[in-house]
Order: structure tokens, then sequence, then C-alpha cells
């Protein structure tokens, strides 16, 4: 007998939305956008003639039918990754899945993976860079690194690195017109400023809050560029757009190679609250997956 199901990604799409009660954290659970999850979304409503998701303008909610079939839904994606999970296995090839804060990913951890492949050649290794905070289970993550309070519900958090922030910029921007020898002096540069907010929380430290810590209050920049993305302030003060405010985790690679320096050498420096944390289900504590890669990276730490 022919089964005739509705498209899965729409179904998918759908149980993470439920699950949420928000467009915006299924698209990020998913790697997709908001909006292709809402068209999604049109698609299985289409596909059976009936609303599914109630959307207003700041809120989302299920009409009775879908809240009705949800814990089915949920219980057969949960059954599809258990069976993908045996299939894997059956294999006889271990994959480790990583969820890993995007700019920790690209300025740290990409390029010393090479390492951890001459230790475990036959691994497969899947790395998704993302935001937030993966629903370890359901995604079938095996270790998330985040940046945040370590402090997360049913969950083993352990700190890989406290940070904090400074100013950067490149090697040639020091030899340009103005020196760089005090703060004050930054009132002749252009100041790269990092808008990243994590998980809905604004805790990374502003120029704002740095300059009132250890400049005059005249001190006053001839030009500001913002960006929401860390890796892009990082480039812009390595190509010499100006000064920029960040912290010592994401640019320890450039400034070992030179790349970036710190213009008033160790000191003016502002602690984070947030930390990088490694994170992984408390049930798995001794599978042989996690242990391996526990050790590698804090070998890689030291």
């Amino acid at each position: 007998m022919k089964r005739r199901l509705p498209p899965l990604s729409a179904l998918r799409a759908f149980e993470a939305v439920a699950r949420h009660l928000s467009f915006t954290k299924a698209a990020d659970e998913l790697s997709v956008t908001p909006t292709a999850i809402g068209h999604q979304i049109r698609t299985l409503e289409e596909y059976f003639g009936y609303t599914l998701v109630n959307r207003t303008t700041r809120t989302v909610s299920l009409t009775t039918e879908a809240d009705n079939v949800l814990p089915l839904l949920t219980q057969g994606f949960d059954c599809l990754r258990e069976a993908s999970t045996q299939l894997r296995l059956a294999g006889g090839k271990p994959r480790l899945n990583l969820s890993v804060e995007i700019n920790f990913a690209s300025k740290w951890l990409v390029d010393r993976l090479d390492r951890f492949y001459q230790l475990h050649p036959n691994w497969e290794v899947y790395l998704d860079a993302k935001q937030s905070l993966s629903n370890m289970a359901r995604e079938e993550v095996d270790i998330c690194i985040r940046f945040g309070p370590g402090d997360y519900v049913g969950l083993q958090s352990e700190k890989l690195f406290d940070e904090e922030v400074f100013p950067v910029c490149a090697p040639g921007l020091l030899e340009r017109g103005y020196s760089l020898k005090k703060p004050e002096d930054l009132r002749f540069q252009t100041l790269l400023h990092e808008d990243w907010v994590v998980d809905g929380e604004d805790t990374w430290p502003r120029w704002d809050t740095w300059l009132e810590q250890y400049c005059p209050a005249d001190t006053e920049p001839t030009g500001n560029l913002h960006f929401s993305d860390s890796n892009l302030t990082i480039q812009a003060a390595v190509n010499g757009k100006g000064v920029a405010l960040t912290g010592n985790v994401l640019v320890a690679d450039d400034l070992s190679a030179g790349r970036l320096v710190r213009p008033f050498g160790s000191k003016f420096t502002t602690a984070v609250e947030w930390s990088y944390y490694l994170v992984y289900q408390k049930k798995f504590v001794n599978d042989p997956k996690i242990i391996e890669f526990r050790n590698w990276i804090f070998s890689e730490i030291q």
C-alpha cells in the first residue's frame, strides 16, 4: 500500500514552531530564515486545508487541531532520529555532531580540527555553526560549544575560556599619521563596533562602556563602523579600517600571527560576564565520543 505523506520538511518546520511557539526560534534551530519557516507552514496548511498556526504581530499559538497532534508528531520525529542513529552506527564509522557558536567556530576551532582528525582519522565530524544553544536530544547533537552563563538546565557544562575585551588594530594603522600610545589617541581613529546579542542578552562590552572607564568624557572618534558579527569586526580591523574592541579568544590567532596588535599593550582590558563552555547531555558523560573530544579540546587550550 502506497503511503501518502505530507512534505516532511514542512512537518519538521511545523513541529519546531509548535515546540517553540516562535518562527524565529524554529528558524534558528533548523538553520533557515523565519520567512522559509513561514512558507513551510503555509505549504502544510494548504496540504491539509485548514489553519494550523495562529499568527499575530507578537504571538504564535496552535489551533486545537494542531495542538492535538503535536505529541504524535514529536514522537514520530524522535523515532526517525533513533532509527537514523542506529543505521549510522551499523555502518561502523563514528560520527561526532558538534554545534558551535559561530564566531568561536570560525576564529578558533576550525583551524585546529585537523589535529583532531589526525588522532581520529576514521571519524566523521559534522560542525553546525549557530548562535543559540541547540536542542541536543532532538537535533542529534553530541557536543555544543557556547558563549553564555554556563547554567544550562539538564545539561553538563564545563568552562573552556574566560573572556575579556581590549582594543586591537592592524600594525599598519600605528604607522599612519596619529599614533596610538594612550586611550585618548582614539579620537583620531575610526572605532569598529560589535553589536553582538547572544540568546537575547546584550552582555558584550561596548565602546561607550570602555571609553567611559578609560578615557576623558570628551574623547570622540573621527568615525564609527558597526557590525553584527565578531568575524566582520575583526576582519575590518585586520584590513586597517579602524580600531576594534574585541575578545581575547577570538583574536588569539590574529595576535600570534601579527595580523593584529594591542596598541596599548596588556592594559585597559574589560572583563566579560559570560564565558565559553563545553556543553553535553549528562547521561553521555561516559560516552567515548564525548571523552575523546573533551580531552582533545582541553589539550588544545593548554
